[in-house]
């Protein structure tokens, strides 16, 4: 990767039209990929949506990232299929 396809907080919540914090928040939560070189953060182009800031369930969670921890592989809610409450 070039030193053009790494970039720092500003810039990205520059490009996602979001606060600065709201990109550490993001990168504290798990929800946005970054790497810490000692005391600075930097976030692979790559790992920035394109289409904006993502959607941020009641979990916290980025929407579509991972699978909920109350529902199973289909997206069904485990307390619909007899699973845990």
């Amino acid at each position: 990767m070039t030193a053009r396809e790494w970039l720092t907080p500003r810039q990205v919540a520059d490009e996602l039209g979001v606060n600065r914090e709201t990109v550490y928040d993001a990168v504290a939560r798990g929800d946005l990929f970054a790497v810490r070189l000692g005391r600075t953060i930097r976030v692979p182009r790559w790992a920035v949506p394109s289409s904006g800031p993502p959607n941020v369930g009641d979990s916290g969670a980025v929407a579509g990232s991972a699978v909920d921890s109350h529902s199973d592989l289909e997206g069904n809610r485990l307390s619909d299929v007899g699973g845990a409450p």
